[in-house]
């Protein structure tokens, strides 16, 4: 929320820095539901007052603090560009939350057989909750139907099917670059400098050729 708000208003000083922190955090407080009622319901025992606007029930008369919102020099317009940054912020957020909780409430693993040799990363979960993948490892062997040997550095790790997922190419790249693996095949690039594979590119027509001018290559038909 912050960040969105600071590159909303343009918030640069150290006053508007605490106005934009002190306007996230009282959205947030006065916004979110807990239990029907919000951080600020349950602490205070009632909603909080809202800034002043001609929606509000309660402070559409003070016409001096509305039109100092149209005041750029003023503190109060700040304040009040914040309020409904802030409020857009942590809508989407909270959009987001419920739809990617929605997605994942009868989220299954793909049931997939990995060979011996296949490049895998698992996750692995941590004592303070958070998830975790693992280095690119390699499937060395099966225990039963679901589980699986890996070998990750130099450790062989016995994890569940369901934890693991295919290397992604940008993985597999790096595992290979770390371990000195060729990238190129040698059987497409021999050591002797013979190449195995099948040029098919346009062969050039006869009274076609090259010319260089300015750095770029033209070619100008006969």
């Amino acid at each position: 929320m912050y960040r969105k708000v600071c590159r909303e208003t343009g918030a640069n000083t150290k006053e508007q820095v605490e106005s934009v922190l002190t306007q996230c955090a009282q959205v947030k407080t006065d916004t979110a539901r807990l239990g029907g009622f919000s951080p600020s319901q349950w602490v205070l025992g009632r909603a909080p007052r809202t800034l002043p606007s001609f929606a509000s029930e309660e402070e559409h008369a003070s016409l001096g603090a509305t039109a100092a919102r149209h005041d750029p020099s003023s503190t109060f317009a700040l304040q009040h560009q914040a309020r409904l940054e802030a409020q857009k912020a942590y809508a989407h957020l909270e959009c987001s939350r419920r739809v990617q909780k929605a997605l994942l409430r009868n989220a299954v693993p793909f049931d997939r057989e990995f060979s011996v040799g296949d490049l895998v990363t698992f996750r692995r979960d941590n004592q303070k909750g958070g998830t975790s993948w693992s280095p690119v490892s390699r499937v060395i062997g099966h225990e039963g139907s679901k589980s699986i040997w890996l070998l990750c550095g130099n450790c062989p790790v016995l994890v569940s099917s369901h934890n693991v997922r295919v290397a992604s190419p940008n993985e597999a790249l790096a595992q290979a670059v770390l371990n000195g693996e060729p990238v190129v095949p040698f059987e497409v690039v021999r050591e002797d400098g013979q190449r195995s594979f099948l040029d098919a590119r346009r062969p050039r027509r006869e009274g076609e050729r090259d010319r260089t001018r300015n750095g770029r290559r033209n070619r100008k038909p006969q």
